[in-house]
């Protein structure tokens, strides 16, 4: 027979403690599980996020093609960039940079501290993704729940028991530096030591805990920021070197080479560029093109043709991957990239042009060598048994339309005087734009 006597007031009220225990301990079973499992870089929501790729062109039907007609003309335009005596360079630098608020992982995603400091850092890096976030308020709040929390003495003391506790610190003194310098320090005159030596602690205390790898990637910025005090292409070249080494994380390998697109004019040694190009294919679409841009850079400097031709092909590849517009008019479009580099190298007696884009790029160039002008110009031409020059003019500083008539008579002459060897396939309006 079951005892239906009713518990006492004790016994409820050990029924009462243990189910609090019990509680209490699937709590923190369940916290365990979603923060003390430290995600990597590349697994964040953010990264996530800030990587994704959109959906291909190639998944969606073509456009029915339209007949051409004899009267229909296809407008192509050219940007070239002739110069004396300086190297030839890809032209509108782009920012390939991943900021930390693209990576930085989530409250549920890493087990930071339990501290008001850790989620104000999140309100951060949400203001700073936000275009209609606030981060300057975001920033200020971090920085107050900051000094509540103590850490502004971890750097002093590197007495923290869990690197996700020290970079919450790491990027507070980051921030107040910030706030101290304002937004446009002289270069070189920012001192970063407090920051940098969080992060280094962290690296060398917990090498191989996901903490260590977004330290890593503070020190290899703040190495790079012109303002620092600590600016230095060599160390963040051997930061970018150890990541590729030793990372098995693909958003810390993006990041690390992002920066590696900012270093145009480094005389990068061989075995910089042995790492990079090992690893090239592991990269994103962005930063693919950021690499592809720097190495020309670097080979048109150097006057490496083999090499620049190795990266040409990259670049043409690259293209179909990326889906870019071949209508595109702007700079960057990569028929100006590449019948460009073609007249730079013809001055410097490179190969003879093997399409009319090459040819009205090679006697630009070769023109401008003989009869050498300042100021920026553009023109437009049909082609009718030879190039038809419609009008010129010139070019204000942002690249637009004037209308003043250029004073370079001997350049003009140069080219519209050429005897033209290769016609476009179709009926052709051309624009170039001749920019320093």
């Amino acid at each position: 027979m079951n005892d239906r006597r009713p518990r006492t007031a004790l016994q409820r009220l050990v029924v009462l403690i243990t189910a609090l225990v019990l509680l209490a301990l699937w709590v923190r079973t369940t916290a365990q599980h979603t923060r003390g499992e430290s995600l990597r870089p590349e697994k964040t929501k953010r990264a996530i996020a800030a990587r994704s790729k959109p959906k291909p062109l190639a998944d969606e039907p073509p456009p029915s093609p339209t007949p051409a007609t004899e009267e229909a003309f296809k407008s192509v335009t050219l940007w070239l960039h002739p110069k004396a005596e300086d190297a030839w360079e890809y032209p509108n630098q782009m920012d390939y940079q991943i900021y930390p608020a693209n990576y930085w992982p989530m409250g549920d995603e890493a087990p930071w501290p339990d501290i008001e400091s850790a989620d104000a850092l999140q309100d951060l890096a949400e203001a700073l993704r936000d275009t209609n976030g606030k981060p300057g308020e975001a920033a200020m709040h971090f920085l107050e729940q900051a000094e509540q929390d103590d850490l502004f003495n971890l750097a002093d003391t590197l007495d923290f028991e869990s690197p996700w506790t020290g970079l919450v610190a790491m990027q507070a003194e980051f921030v107040e530096t910030f706030r101290q310098v304002g937004f446009w320090p002289e270069a070189g005159t920012v001192d970063y030591t407090r920051d940098r030596t969080l992060a280094q602690h962290i690296v060398d205390t917990w090498p191989d805990d996901p903490a260590a790898e977004y330290a890593r990637l503070h020190l290899l910025q703040i190495s790079h920021v012109r303002q620092s005090a600590h600016q230095s292409t060599e160390e963040a070249i051997e930061w970018i070197e150890d990541i590729i080494v030793h990372t098995q994380d693909s958003l810390v390998l993006d990041v690390a080479l992002a920066e590696f697109t900012l270093i145009d004019k480094s005389a990068f040694n061989e075995q910089t560029i042995e790492a990079i190009g090992s690893v090239y294919t592991e990269t994103s679409i962005k930063t693919q093109r950021g690499i592809i841009h720097t190495m020309m850079n670097h080979y048109a400097q150097t006057e490496d043709w083999a090499q620049l031709d190795v990266w040409a092909t990259k670049l043409i590849a690259h293209e179909k991957e990326a889906q870019w517009d071949p209508n595109d008019p702007s700079p960057m479009n990569t028929q100006s990239i590449l019948s460009d580099l073609v007249g730079y190298r013809a001055v410097r007696g490179g190969d003879t042009p093997q399409n009319w884009q090459e040819e009205v790029s090679t006697v630009v160039h070769m023109c401008h060598e003989d009869h050498p002008f300042e100021i920026l110009m553009a023109a437009e031409a049909e082609w009718s048994d030879g190039w038809r020059w419609n009008a010129w003019w010139e070019l204000n500083t942002h690249f637009g339309d004037t209308t003043r008539a250029p004073d370079a008579p001997n350049f003009i002459d140069c080219v519209q005087l050429n005897d033209w060897q290769h016609e476009p396939s179709q009926p052709t309006l051309l624009t170039i734009k001749i920019v320093k």
